[in-house]
């Protein structure tokens, strides 16, 4: 069994933490969820926060302090390191923006929509 590496902090101390001999697909699940078994390891470990701040720090992949990526995202989203997503602005109907986004949704496109997407076929370059 491989171990997981660790950061030098934790290497450092009097007590190596759990994690350290336990096998490392545990903190690296591919679903993105955590286990029970990390949970109980994070739970009990000294390190906990250490750790958790650490990989928030360098925004690690997998569990770090009994935290998931996504978690991590959302503090840090929270705390204000990392900015939400920009919201884009929706174009109205009678545009070809309007006329994909029907599209995306499963919708029959609305007339004026349709209109627009008649004209941008219009004035199209034909292919060659």
């Amino acid at each position: 069994m491989t171990t997981l590496s660790v950061p030098a902090f934790l290497r450092d101390g009097d007590t190596v933490p759990e994690c350290a001999s336990t096998d490392p697909d545990l903190w690296f699940p591919e679903n993105g969820g955590i286990r029970g078994v990390v949970r109980e390891i994070c739970g009990a470990c000294p390190y906990r926060l250490p750790c958790r701040d650490w990989a928030r720090a360098r925004d690690e992949r997998g569990v770090w302090g009994g935290e998931t990526e996504t978690g991590r995202r959302s503090a840090r989203l929270v705390a204000g390191l990392v900015r939400a997503p920009a919201q884009r602005e929706t174009k109205p109907c009678g545009t070809y923006a309007a006329y994909r986004r029907h599209l995306r949704k499963g919708e029959q496109p609305c007339r004026s929509c349709q209109g627009a997407e008649r004209a941008r076929r219009a004035h199209a370059p034909e292919a060659a």
